[in-house]
């Protein structure tokens, strides 16, 4: 990943719809650690929520002045911390974000703009094929990723 896909996936940032970000060649480790590295609206999102870490990466105790900077100290252990603030795992119930988590987290931070959706980054073989496919007990297709099921997510 480079600073221009970093770009690019902040064109997803408002989609309504969850987003699946799918790596052929390039392992999710080190496409999250890119994500920490490059500026972009999911970055900014993070730090917020992940403030000690944000100042790590960005080596400065104010990492809200190097927003538009590339961080240089990414580091491993950041990396849960990433995939569960982009994924917003535990926001979701029954394929909707919690009641008031988007107003109390724009409230905290009313410079930082809230996703509409999570990202859920899968690797090349999880992400596709039949294979992935399960077909729950009323016979609707169901996705593998229990984490944000097909069948409950709302469509609209």
């Amino acid at each position: 990943m480079s600073c221009r896909c970093s770009k690019t996936s902040n064109s997803v940032f408002h989609f309504l719809h969850h987003k699946f970000t799918v790596k052929q060649f390039f392992p999710a480790i080190n496409f999250l650690l890119e994500l920490i590295r490059w500026p972009s609206k999911w970055r900014t999102y993070w730090a917020a929520e992940n403030q000690e870490f944000a100042r790590t990466a960005a080596r400065s105790k104010s990492w809200a002045k190097r927003l538009d900077q590339e961080w240089t100290n990414p580091k491993r252990e950041m990396i849960s911390s990433m995939e569960a603030a982009i994924g917003m795992k535990s926001l979701i119930r029954n394929g909707q974000i919690r009641d008031g988590f988007a107003e109390k987290f724009i409230e905290r931070f009313p410079q930082v703009c809230f996703p509409k959706a999570p990202v859920r980054v899968l690797s090349y073989g999880c992400a596709g094929g039949i294979s992935n496919v399960k077909m729950s007990g009323s016979g609707r297709m169901r996705t593998c990723d229990t984490y944000l099921d097909h069948t409950k997510i709302c469509h609209t």
